[in-house]
């Protein structure tokens, strides 16, 4: 083989190459931007499906609250008390504790008597919001037996 036909040979492969990295130069950064602008628009996005599980746990929890009520004659400090294996329980497991959204429940007793609150702060983490963001509640208020 002469020098020639050496040199006509690694040309091709050279272009190839370069084709190789202008299309990474140019594919690489504009999937990038497809995927920041796609995630930059879901944000705003409503998931129904979170919100209506949230609400179908808070409706679990409180049952699970008066359960625990009525087993032991007094309300739950916590939550997580309902963890706790104690005469009937637990009443709940670890992962029931949170919302769709990985946020932990809040729990609110009113001293002595039956009436409680739990919610969930929605997709946001704050209070109030609108769609996905709305606050997941469940109140208790039975007349003391």
């Amino acid at each position: 083989m002469d020098d020639g036909a050496k040199r006509r040979s690694g040309k091709p492969r050279r272009w190839k190459r370069w084709a190789w990295v202008c299309s990474l130069l140019l594919i690489v950064p504009a999937g990038l931007l497809a995927v920041a602008i796609s995630l930059g628009c879901c944000r705003g996005c409503d998931y129904p499906e979170h919100r209506l599980l949230t609400k179908a746990q808070v409706v679990a929890l409180g049952a699970k609250v008066a359960a625990f009520r009525d087993d032991n004659g007094r309300m739950p400090a916590t939550l997580r008390d309902l963890l706790r294996a104690d005469g009937q329980g637990p009443y709940a497991h670890e992962a029931e504790l949170v919302d769709a959204w990985g946020r932990p429940f809040y729990y609110r007793a009113a001293g002595n008597g039956p009436d409680y609150l739990i919610f969930s702060l929605g997709s946001d983490g704050r209070l109030g919001g609108e769609g996905a963001a709305s606050d997941q509640q469940y109140v208790s208020s039975q007349p003391e037996s």
